[in-house]
C-alpha cells in the first residue's frame, strides 16, 4: 500500500509492519525499513562501497526493473554484494552498472 509518499507493508489488521521505502521527488526509493528497527539505506551502503550513490541507485533501478527480486531484497544483495563479500575495488571500477547488475544477480540465485 502507497500511504503518503511511503509504501508500507500491513498485517491483516491494518497494522504497519515494514516500510518498503519512500520515493522523493519521483525519484529513487532510497531507503528501507524493515520490521524491528534495522534501516538500510544506500546512502548508508555508499559510505562502505566504492560505488557512487548515483551508481547505486542505477544499480537498484535496474534489478527491480527485472522483476526478480523485492526492494527489500535488492538493498541486501547490494549491500552484500558491494560491501560484505569483498571484491576488489578494480572491478567496481572498471564494470559498467548494467553488468555489475547482472553479476549480481547471477550469484544471488
Amino acid at each position: 500500500m502507497f500511504h503518503g509518499g511511503i509504501e508500507t507493508n500491513r498485517d491483516i489488521a491494518g497494522n504497519i509492519i515494514g516500510v518498503a521505502g519512500i520515493r522523493l521527488a519521483n525519484g529513487p526509493i532510497i531507503f528501507n525499513y524493515r520490521g524491528v528497527g534495522t534501516l538500510k539505506s544506500l546512502r548508508e551502503i555508499e559510505k562502505q562501497s566504492v560505488l557512487s550513490l548515483e551508481d547505486l541507485v542505477k544499480l537498484e533501478e535496474f534489478i527491480l526493473e527485472t522483476g526478480y527480486m523485492s526492494r527489500e531484497k535488492v538493498l541486501e544483495e547490494i549491500e552484500r554484494f558491494t560491501v560484505k563479500l569483498g571484491i576488489d575495488e578494480y572491478y567496481f571500477r572498471s564494470t559498467s552498472v548494467d553488468d555489475i547488475a547482472k553479476h549480481l544477480i547471477s550469484i544471488s540465485a
